[in-house]
């Protein structure tokens, strides 16, 4: 049962594996050796490892987290500047419209 899962479940834990160019691939975790005591609770020599992998996992989380960060303050500047210039576009037109109303009415009927 354990294969199967690690069948299905391996392509969305390891993203990298998807989008090559986000990261570097994942290094699986070393095998448990015969220097590491079995019942040592704070795992050995087993740990280091798991615990660098985590650190460099959570610096491309910040590092990303940091690149939506920037990304989202661009799209708020660009919605801000396409508001300003749809509020200007919108109230020419209002203002030709109630100025020439008769015309374009004259424009449409005929």
């Amino acid at each position: 049962m354990e294969v199967e899962f690690k069948r299905y479940a391996t392509s969305h834990l390891h993203p990298a594996g998807k989008w090559p160019d986000n990261h570097e691939p994942l290094r699986p975790c070393p095998p448990p050796t015969a220097s590491a005591k079995p019942n040592d609770p704070t795992g050995g020599n087993l740990m280091e490892p798991r615990i660098t992998e985590l650190e460099t996992r959570f610096e491309y989380i910040h590092r990303d987290l940091g690149e939506v960060r920037s990304d989202v303050k661009s799209i708020r500047a660009r919605l801000a500047y396409m508001a300003g210039g749809a509020t200007i576009v919108g109230t020419l037109v209002a203002w030709v419209a109630n100025t020439r109303l008769e015309q374009i009415v004259l424009l449409l009927t005929s």
